[in-house]
């Protein structure tokens, strides 16, 4: 099976940003007065948008979830730049895919300017042609209209495309937009939740995706 395309989420795919983002988050609820959750259940709501995870949270929404996601923005770059790195062996991975024509792309809730900075940070930005961020799709994971947005872009069937992440949504968002699909086990949420979601392939190491790619 020949892929031309691979649509990588980042956050628990190819880098390691949880205390990233749990830490942005109690420190946002904690300064509007808002309480919050344990981190296992923080966990499980990260690859979903800002809006979505602080509805969650709370269980508010209008006024409040707006100042909670620009407070967030503010806060995060600092915090992110301490604090994110990638998972082993990915930029090797990376880089062996790349030199073997493989176009490369990142679908992530994260803001596009954010996201490009650190993959910069991480030395890694070169290896993708194309970065999309929160926004560049209207509906966000599980809606398929990212990978949508990516195929368009290159030319490419989604025959031809792997979609691959470390959460149930990217299963979700690869499979609604026909594409196959890959989970990862070393992420944020558990493979026996992602399982339903009958991925095409599940790896426990990043280099693994070269089995599947190079085969």
């Amino acid at each position: 099976m020949q892929f031309e395309l691979i649509i990588l989420d980042f956050d628990g795919t190819i880098a390691e940003s949880k205390l990233s983002i749990l830490t942005t988050i109690k420190e946002t609820l904690l300064d509007l007065g808002l309480s919050s959750i344990g981190d296992n259940k923080l966990k499980e709501l990260i690859g979903l948008s800002l809006k979505k995870t602080f509805e969650k949270i709370t269980g508010l929404k209008g006024i409040i979830i707006e100042e909670a996601i620009k407070k967030f923005r503010i806060k995060y770059p600092e915090i992110a730049y301490k604090t994110v790195y990638l998972f082993p062996n990915v930029e090797e991975t990376l880089k062996k895919l790349y030199e073997n024509g493989i176009k490369l792309a990142i679908a992530s809730n994260k803001e596009r300017n954010i996201l490009t900075e650190l993959l910069k940070k991480l030395n890694i930005v070169h290896f993708f042609s194309f970065i999309a961020g929160e926004q560049d799709a209207e509906n966000k994971k599980p809606a398929p209209d990212v990978v949508n947005l990516i195929l368009k872009k290159f030319n490419v069937s989604n025959e031809k495309t792997l979609v691959v992440g470390d959460t149930e949504y990217d299963i979700e968002m690869g499979k609604r937009a026909n594409c196959f699909t890959c989970a990862v086990t070393y992420g944020y949420n558990s493979i026996e939740k992602i399982k339903p979601f009958s991925p095409d392939f599940i790896i426990d190491e990043f280099p693994q995706l070269l089995d599947i790619i190079l085969e």
